[in-house]
């Protein structure tokens, strides 16, 4: 009977370790159609809350380069032209060029970006799966508003570290292309802060992508912030020099 038991426990180790395998193999095909690994692009970004509304979507072309960094500037409006970010190893820093100074200042990764219900993190890391790990919850029918009914895995996603953003991510994945089609934060006391709704299916990048990214606050109700991507094209051979401190406050 005991080896039974063991066995039994050995079977179901091996299985919850086969369904996070899985469920962060998931993960990053999801972030693989979200963007490509190393790209060039340029965002809009508009908020609006219920008290107020900002008069101009900002605009911001990124740089990025899976494993070194991210590297943006915003365009639009003129009060915010010329601020840079860099966000590499874990960390985020800003560099204002009219501010006389030619330090870097660093940045918290949960603080909102730019007045947005987007953090630093989200805009400027992609790569969730660097610091969450994730489990397979299931699979359920839902109504994507391009694709209609279709079938999509549930993924459960803990932090793997302290430095998480998040406390959990539960993320909704298309099965059919591995198209996100909603993502819910988890604070790290366990309540849910946001929901980032994805849509706007286009052919960029040599793939089919959601081009519209929508985050709605469950604090601040009717407030929201919409990513929409303008452009976007895959590169190759982006110099690692381009994401260094040197390089943001040249």
């Amino acid at each position: 009977m005991r080896w039974m038991m063991v066995l039994l426990s050995f079977v179901g180790v091996a299985t919850l370790g086969a369904q996070e395998g899985e469920a962060d193999r998931l993960l990053r095909e999801m972030e693989r159609a979200i963007a490509p690994p190393e790209y060039h692009a340029v965002f809009s970004l508009e908020t609006d809350y219920p008290d107020r509304r900002d008069p101009a979507p900002m605009v911001f072309e990124a740089w990025y380069k899976e494993g070194v960094g991210t590297l943006m500037e915003i365009m639009e409006p003129a009060r915010s032209k010329g601020l840079r970010f860099l966000q590499k190893e874990g960390a985020l820093w800003m560099f204002n060029p009219h501010a006389g100074s030619r330090r870097a200042v660093r940045l918290s990764a949960t603080a909102s970006f730019q007045g947005s219900l987007f953090s630093n993190h989200d805009v400027s890391d992609p790569q969730y799966s660097d610091d969450y790990t994730a489990v397979l919850a299931g699979t359920e029918r839902v109504e994507h508003p391009e694709l209609g009914i279709v079938e999509a895995y549930v993924v459960d996603a803990k932090a793997a570290h302290r430095a998480a953003p998040y406390g959990r991510l539960r993320v909704w994945i298309v099965k059919e292309g591995a198209i996100p089609w909603k993502m819910e934060f988890y604070s790290k006391s366990g309540f849910l802060l946001k929901v980032l709704w994805f849509s706007g299916l286009k052919d960029v990048a040599g793939r089919v992508r959601p081009t519209r990214w929508r985050v709605e606050s469950l604090e601040q109700e009717g407030a929201y912030s919409v990513v929409e991507v303008r452009t976007m094209e895959a590169v190759e051979g982006l110099p690692d020099e381009r994401f260094s401190l040197g390089g943001l406050t040249r």
